[in-house]
């Protein structure tokens, strides 16, 4: 193929690699968010990952300028458009490939780039790493844009923030080098950059693990209250720092059978749910998922929770006031 050729061909298939790549990045997203909740995907996610379609003048000096060995540089150069997922830990790779390699209904996956497997063979290099699938369209997904034929692929580019980090710093000056800029020195420091790096996304996981250990607890309570919130008032919430504050004050109270008794308290006070829903407005601690144990706090130990409660009384008053108890200090 020759370059005008590349050329044109490009010219009449962009919109298709725009199409696939807009429909991989929200597809995966949603998949994504079905894997990690109750966990927000805006939390789990570092940046927006919107499709990049490659610029035609880089990608005709990869095709024609580079040393390359190309025998249909059209089509091997799968990278025409591309989605770069970037997360915090080094862990959280999986989710996002789980909600590849899980949900095949429209596209075809291939994995070719693994840097848990090269670290293996290559153990004493410190270099990029990334895991790097391409997708191409199943030909007979209703969902698939229909401008989308089967030969357009789409990069899909997994990376935690350090390695990102490392990757636009390293890029430039190493990959697309045309000469012998980079010297020996330069080569060694960016390799030690990625020791580092490597090092640190480790320490990074172990302290996330453990600290998962030693809160646990909270982490199960909170999650549990999320989960009821959304159920019971069918409003979309996330845990705050509020929530986790008010969890780790009233630990020691909450009963192990905490869903089956907040189920109990809806059953015996069905009004709290409407309570709820009418006051998100006027008091935050209504929109937030501590709102329901709360209220089962003070029906099952008032004094106790009270005498607990670790933020201003004020925003206890509301709760009291629904209940029925009074909101002068009780005897302790």
């Amino acid at each position: 193929m020759e370059p005008q050729e590349f050329r044109n061909r490009w010219g009449r298939e962009k919109d298709q690699y725009w199409s696939w790549g807009q429909f991989v990045a929200r597809q995966i997203q949603e998949n994504v968010a079905a894997i990690i909740a109750p966990r927000k995907l805006c939390d789990f996610l570092k940046a927006q990952p919107d499709p990049r379609v490659k610029d035609l003048s880089s990608m005709l000096d990869k095709a024609f300028s580079r040393k390359k060995t190309y025998t249909d540089p059209y089509a091997q150069i799968t990278d025409k458009v591309g989605v770069r997922f970037i997360v915090l830990l080094g862990t959280e790779i999986s989710f996002v490939e789980r909600a590849i390699t899980e949900y095949p209904q429209h596209w075809i996956f291939e994995k070719c780039r693994d840097y848990e497997s090269e670290r293996r063979e290559r153990p004493t290099e410190f270099t990029y790493q990334s895991v790097h699938y391409v997708l191409r369209p199943v030909a007979n997904s209703d969902l698939i844009p229909p401008n989308v034929t089967p030969d357009v692929s789409c990069e899909i580019q997994i990376r935690t923030m350090l390695q990102h980090a490392h990757a636009e710093l390293s890029h430039n000056t190493i990959y697309k080098s045309k000469s012998d800029r980079c010297d020996e020195i330069t080569q060694r420091i960016i390799a030690r950059s990625m020791a580092l790096i490597e090092t640190t996304d480790e320490c990074f996981d172990n302290v996330v693990a453990r600290s998962k250990i030693a809160y646990r607890t909270i982490w199960d309570v909170t999650q549990t209250i999320h989960q009821f919130y959304e159920q019971a008032t069918g409003i979309s919430t996330r845990i705050t720092e509020s929530d986790r504050i008010i969890v780790d004050a009233l630990e020691k109270h909450i009963p192990a059978d905490l869903d089956e008794q907040l189920n109990q308290l809806i059953n015996e006070k069905p009004w709290l749910v409407q309570c709820v829903e009418e006051r998100i407005k006027g008091y935050p601690l209504f929109s937030q998922p501590s709102a329901f144990l709360i209220f089962l706090m003070l029906t099952k130990k008032d004094k106790t929770i009270r005498r607990d409660w670790p933020l201003p009384p004020r925003l206890l008053e509301p709760f009291l006031k629904e209940l029925g108890i009074s909101a002068d200090p009780p005897d302790m």
